[in-house]
């Protein structure tokens, strides 16, 4: 994954390490979402959109910060190198999502595909911190 403005090019797969530039990444260590920015996206026309507004508006509680940023293959790259702690999208083009969550896994980060209300939620970082919006996603609860 290339970011022109930056010069930045991400890279990783399941026989690659997570490298930014050539220099090893990984994700950041913290598993409690409550302490990462996280990293999203949501079209405003969604928010009037029950099935997509409430589970992201259960989700976007939960972390320190929340950014929206752009790309989300770049979003995800940046998950992996840990200057975002995690990250949530529904509707992810493949595309987007496949680049991304191969580097979020070679820099020892985790990923799920989330079903909720009938769209498909995209979720990388930490373990925990997967599992926490995960949760979140599907029954606005958060894991003790």
């Amino acid at each position: 994954m290339y970011q022109h403005e930056e010069d930045k090019l991400w890279m990783g797969g399941s026989e690659h390490p997570a490298t930014l530039n050539g220099v090893a990444i990984t994700v950041d260590a913290r598993d409690d979402i409550s302490q990462l920015c996280a990293g999203s996206y949501i079209h405003p026309g969604w928010l009037s959109q029950p099935q997509a507004a409430e589970p992201w508006q259960r989700a976007a509680v939960l972390p320190a910060t929340l950014r929206m940023m752009g790309s989300g293959s770049c979003d995800l790259s940046r998950v992996a190198q840990g200057e975002i702690g995690a990250w949530f999208q529904h509707s992810c083009p493949s595309w987007d999502w496949l680049p991304g969550k191969g580097i979020v896994r070679a820099a020892g980060g985790d990923t799920a595909v989330v079903p909720v209300n009938g769209l498909d939620w995209f979720v990388a970082g930490p373990a925990g911190a997967v599992a926490q919006l995960k949760l979140a996603l599907e029954s606005g609860g958060v894991p003790a």
